[in-house]
């Protein structure tokens, strides 16, 4: 798909998904994938804008970081939170950064610079613990201050690379909206072409010239994730798919039940109903420790896949 792409580097904050769905409701495609991805595999998916996505709180030795080969590419970046002390320590290893701060609060707008467009003066922010930076780094501006003077916005204007202390994606922030938007449209310059009908029907369209006329294999547990999957799938090749529901006799009362009727009865999904409760419940006896508990149940759900895929023959591709 020759689509506008932003690539959202996820370092581990609270609001991840959060701010994912602020650019898709903006019309704009986006992927989040784990800071650490490299920049081979940034430059193969040709993003036209990036942003970083908060981050951890914790000690210095144990915050993540991106290959810094990716302030080289040209590409807008804004970064958020702890991506700011990233940018900052990135570009200049001697700035300061202030104390930690949570919570809603007033920043003053005091650079001139598109992100800022439309907003002016005092404006509220939402910040989920971030630093303030005490330094402009290197090649920077400050484009807004905190009450204690502190800087809250940076950016390197001429590589158009951003930072902000606050979550422009925060529930009820209209000016973090907007420094969302200025960044896609203005800075980026992205056209916001995208919407999600279209995604859908580009996604059939390739699920068919990869599969052919070949079975497809899902595990479907009744999550959103796997229903979704089963559900695009299944509409793009039909009776070629085989969903695979295992009752564990863990899940909620009348729940296993609910999931055959929307997806056998409803959705007409070639549906193979595994009953294991007693195989899942055997192998829990005398089992206490929460996360040995996980283990099993993991391990069990992954023997019984094999299983069943045996059991079809051959199967060429398996629904992730």
């Amino acid at each position: 798909m020759n689509k506008e792409l932003v690539l959202i580097l996820d370092f581990g904050g609270s609001l991840n998904q959060l701010i994912a769905r602020r650019v898709r409701e903006l019309s704009v495609y986006c992927e989040m994938v784990p800071c650490h991805i490299t920049l081979a595999e940034i430059k193969s998916k040709n993003p036209q804008a990036i942003i970083f996505s908060g981050g951890p709180g914790g000690k210095a030795g144990d915050r993540p970081v991106c290959d810094p080969g990716v302030f080289t590419l040209g590409i807008p970046i804004l970064a958020d939170g702890y991506g700011m002390e990233l940018i900052a320590g990135h570009f200049d290893p001697a700035v300061k950064k202030g104390e930690v701060q949570n919570g809603w609060g007033k920043i003053t707008v005091t650079g001139e610079d598109l992100l800022f467009t439309g907003l002016a003066g005092e404006i509220e922010v939402n910040i989920s613990g971030a630093a303030p930076l005490k330094d402009v780094p290197r090649g920077f501006q400050a484009l807004a201050l905190n009450g204690e003077k502190q800087i809250a916005a940076i950016g390197h204007l001429s590589q158009k690379i951003y930072g902000v202390q606050f979550s422009p994606e925060a529930r009820g922030s209209a000016a973090g909206q907007q420094v969302l938007e200025n960044f896609l449209f203005k800075i980026a310059s992205l056209q916001g072409d995208w919407d999600l009908d279209s995604f859908i029907e580009e996604m059939v369209t390739d699920i068919k010239n990869q599969v052919g006329d070949q079975k497809i294999l899902c595990a479907l547990s009744g999550g959103v994730d796997s229903s979704v999957a089963a559900t695009l799938v299944h509409r793009a090749v039909g009776e070629q798919l085989v969903s695979v529901f295992v009752d564990t006799g863990l899940m909620r009362k009348g729940e296993p039940e609910e999931v055959v009727r929307v997806f056998r009865d409803q959705l007409k999904m070639n549906l193979v109903f595994v009953e294991a409760k007693e195989r899942f419940l055997s192998k829990l006896a005398g089992v206490n420790d929460p996360e040995q508990k996980r283990k099993v149940i993991g391990t069990e759900f992954i023997r019984i896949f094999e299983e069943e895929a045996q059991r079809m023959g051959d199967i060429k591709f398996l629904v992730q």
